[in-house]
């Protein structure tokens, strides 16, 4: 080598220094900066890449510096080449640019051999941006081979001709913990794919790897993801008891010295305790807890927990409110930065979110200290959050100019996507609230396609879309809607409303809409015209966008232009009226009954339309929104007392596209009834009424070849999803319910049948729709009633039914009387095998029930969902 390529052969050494150390500074800020970082990040990636070659073309030459060293530092610059690409992709994920997240993943693996341990690296982020793109395809395919390469590395001995024998075994458990991470998120894409069996087993892989690497971040982490899953679908408390009795015994030994653990232990015993054993018990462990705890970490966590459980309750809002601040104090005293500030970010939510504007005023306060502090740090993320707090302040006390300034500060400091749809979000209402529509729409456009289509991440912590963005989703398309409903354009609010209703239910894994024109922007034809071509004359929809404040309903039907009407009745409002917790059987059903009349008038003006509409047209589609899901629509009555279920039978939709579908399905040809009956009320024998169903259906010649009754104690969960699938008609008579110790939507709602629970997971299968049934008749107590965690969720039976192939379902929303939902239900098969369509065979056996003096609860009851005839 000549004196002059060795001098340059030594500066770019000495550049190779600098460069890493400018990359970790600059990866130090991907998290808070994206923006700001990406454009270095890339010319370092670019940089690295340049010396790597020029190092290693000099290294081969003959000469002193020919040798291990030259190769040591090309060695060097490739891998400062692969890290720096690494955070490029970081920085623009967080943008939400997941094109050139690939792109940067993919240059990074060209700086990669195939047994590269770098490699799984790679792959592992790849896969991650795939995931948040929705892709789960290919981010299986990458993190099944970041598995692969990572495992290749886990033993020490892989490492013998790369690294000295002191160092070997800790890059065995760094490879170990990247198999745990890649592990974690094939769960992940097994649970978005809806096989819960293989997420458990596949985290179960992932926590025994976690193990292996030593590391007790990723061993908590992990622990917490399968006590959190098994206690959403636990329906029998056994796994809340085992949690219990690990705690007693000290807790997970791998984790037995850890105090993190512990408290994410006494965290979840907490919030199961709230879920299952009702709040009065929870309270007394809750302050128990909070009067035994000594450490600050115990003193800490016990306030944040018991804060948020009285959060909840009615009339404890002061209480949570000192005992965050109890929690920021402590804080505060130990100068942990985690405490100061989960404590400071539920205290200042509680306070934006009271009726106070003196609490307002203090969160401002608080805020003003974040953003000083993000503001030092350079936390551009940060400081948008926390503008984007003030500015929900600001609007709460009708400051909508000072409001929006801090949105607009918000936007300025924002990169990631999500944070920057929830921006323009907030804009568009403020932008409303000054009468500047055709902006507000704009803005709540643009906050649509900022954030990404995927589904949710159904235990809060893992890949997919939160419950925060979620909600800025809700708004953000109900804002669209609104303002175009407002501005006279009803054919596009309708489009708007619907579209959002699709993307939300998809997100939830819930009711998929079917691929093709039925998802598109062409659904308005497409349902017109299957309202026009009803088999009982025409049909109308009406569908329901429920606001904080208002409430707008879209009505189509053939021959006419879409309408919109409003009511001023919000969700507010709509929470005030409805049973707020399900206590009981009396309590639900009175609270529902007196629910009725208040509702009936806050809807007086789209009931008004809906009735003139039912003058020419016998069935009406109804898609509700929200907490509407819980009312029985055929009760809700007009001016002079005149009630829906007078004037058109009534038929509910989860959303449009999913009608369609319904409407799409055919039934099998030969007619066959499977009935069950499980169970009891007194003397009253829920078998023996599904026998009586069984006889009037088997009375017809056609029906009594292939049908089956099933009755204790053959009646079982696993008898039934071994016969269901051949069967045209199913009817169960059991008892059913809205399970309260159970947060997942699909396994709380359970009927009792002998020896267990049927939840509606498990009519849900991982190969589709498995149903041949045209009709299924659920005769048990809230069997059409579901837990929901956000206003866009439709889950229980209507979910698992109508995925599982039924086009139609009768349900309930109240606790019924099992002799008058017996008299309904014999009174709707007369009619239907008479030739009546379902819905009006229901409204007709409503109307007679009615008519026989009977109370809202017994005569209303029952509602069909999904198809009509």
């Amino acid at each position: 080598m000549s004196d002059l390529g060795e001098t340059r052969f030594r500066a770019l050494a000495e550049r190779l220094v600098t460069l890493e150390r400018q990359g970790r500074s600059l990866h130090s800020l991907v998290a808070t900066q994206p923006k700001e970082v990406l454009g270095p990040l890339r010319a370092l990636a670019g940089e690295a890449e340049s010396i790597a070659r020029d190092i290693g073309a000099w290294a081969a030459e003959p000469g002193p510096l020919a040798s291990a060293l030259g190769r040591h530092l090309a060695e060097r610059a490739r891998k400062a080449g692969i890290v720096l690409w690494l955070g490029v992709a970081g920085a623009l994920t967080m943008t939400g640019d997941y094109a050139g997240a690939r792109a940067a993943c993919r240059s990074g693996l060209d700086l990669t051999a195939a047994d590269d341990p770098e490699r799984a690296l790679l792959l592992e982020t790849l896969g991650k941006i795939e995931f948040e793109a929705g892709d789960l395809e290919a981010a299986q395919k990458a993190m099944t081979e970041a598995v692969e390469i990572a495992e290749s590395f886990a033993d020490p001995e892989r490492w013998a001709d790369r690294i000295g024998a002191p160092k070997r075994e800790m890059q065995a458990r760094r490879s170990m913990e990247g198999v745990s991470r890649s592990l974690g998120l094939l769960a992940h894409i097994a649970l978005a794919r809806g096989d819960r069996e293989k997420y458990a087993r596949t985290l179960d892989l992932a926590y025994e790897a976690a193990i292996k690497s030593r590391q007790p971040v990723l061993i908590r982490s992990i622990w917490r993801q399968r006590y959190e899953y098994a206690l959403r679908w636990d329906a029998s408390g056994a796994v809340l008891d085992a949690m219990n009795a690990e705690l007693d015994r000290g807790g997970a030994p791998e984790l037995a010295d850890d105090e993190a653990y512990k408290i994410d232990m006494q965290l979840l015993r907490g919030q199961a305790l709230i879920e299952r054993e009702g709040y009065a018990r929870a309270d007394r462990r809750l302050k128990a807890a909070l009067l035994a705890a000594k450490s600050p970490r115990e003193r800490w966590t016990t306030r944040m927990t018991y804060g948020r459980f009285c959060e909840d309750r009615p009339g404890r809002r002061q209480e949570a409110i000192e005992l965050f601040d109890e929690a920021l104090a402590i804080g505060n005293e130990t100068g942990i930065a985690g405490f100061i500030d989960g404590a400071r970010r539920d205290l200042i939510r509680l306070l934006i979110a009271g009726g106070e504007a003196a609490e307002r005023r203090r969160a401002i306060s608080e805020l003003d200290v974040v953003l000083r502090a993000c503001r030092d740090a350079r936390d551009g993320e940060g400081f948008a959050r926390a503008l984007l707090q003030r500015a929900m302040a600001r609007f709460l006390d009708r400051d909508y100019a000072a409001a929006l300034t801090d949105i607009d500060g918000a936007l300025d400091a924002a990169a990631n996507a999500q944070t920057r749809g929830a921006a323009l979000t907030a804009r568009s209402a403020a932008l409303q609230r000054l009468g500047r529509d055709e902006g507000a729409l704009a803005d709540a456009i643009e906050a649509v396609s900022l954030f990404p289509e995927r589904r949710r991440d159904p235990l809060g912590d893992g890949p997919g879309a939160g419950r925060d963005e979620l909600q800025h989703i809700e708004a953000a398309y109900a804002a669209a809607a609104r303002i175009c409903a407002r501005l006279g354009r009803a054919a596009e609010g309708f489009e708007w409303a619907e579209r959002g209703r699709g993307r939300l239910l998809r997100a939830h894994g819930q009711l998929i809409s079917p691929a093709g024109p039925a998802s598109s922007r062409d659904i308005l034809p497409l349902l017109i015209d299957a309202l026009a071509r009803h088999p009982d004359g025409p049909a109308a929809l009406a569908l329901f966008s429920v606001g904080p404040i208002d409430t707008v309903v879209f009505i189509v039907a053939p021959g006419r232009p879409v309408r919109e009407v409003s009511a001023d009745f919000g969700e507010a409002q709509l929470q005030k009226l409805l049973p707020t917790a399900d206590d009981g059987p009396q309590q639900w059903n009175a609270g529902l009954a007196d629910a009725l009349p208040g509702i009936s008038e806050a809807l007086q003006r789209p009931l008004a339309e809906l009735l003139e509409t039912a003058e020419t047209c016998k069935t009406l589609y109804i898609v509700p929104d929200s907490h509407l899901h819980s009312i029985p629509f055929a009760a809700l009555t007009g001016k002079g007392g005149v009630s829906l279920v007078e004037r058109c039978a009534t038929v509910i939709a989860p959303s449009v596209a999913s009608l369609l579908e319904c409407l799409g399905r055919r039934p099998q040809e030969a007619k066959s009834c499977l009935t069950l009956g499980a169970g009891g009320v007194g003397e009253i024998s829920f078998a023996a009424q599904a026998k009586a169903v069984a006889d009037l259906l088997v009375g017809k010649p056609e029906w009594g070849k292939q049908s089956l009754y099933l009755s204790e104690p053959e009646a079982t969960p696993e008898r039934f999803l071994a016969e269901a699938a051949r069967f045209r008609v199913i009817h169960l008579a059991c008892h059913g319910n809205v399970l309260a110790g159970v947060m997942d939507t699909l396994s709380a709602s359970a009927l009792q049948l002998t020896g267990g629970h049927l939840t509606a997971r498990a009519l849900i299968k991982a190969e589709g729709p498995w149903l041949q049934a045209d009709l299924v008749f659920l005769n048990a107590c809230r069997s059409g009633g579901f837990r929901a965690r956000l206003a866009s969720e439709v889950g229980g039976f209507r979910q698992a039914f109508l995925e599982a192939g039924a086009p139609s379902l009768v349900a309930t929303l109240f606790y019924v009387d099992p002799d008058h939902a017996q008299k309904l239900a014999e009174e709707f098969y007369r009619h239907w095998l008479d030739g009546q369509t379902k819905a009006e065979a229901l409204r007709r056996a409503q109307c007679s029930l009615r008519e026989s003096g009977l109370p809202v609860g017994d005569w209303a009851a029952h509602t069909l969902i999904g198809r009509a005839f």
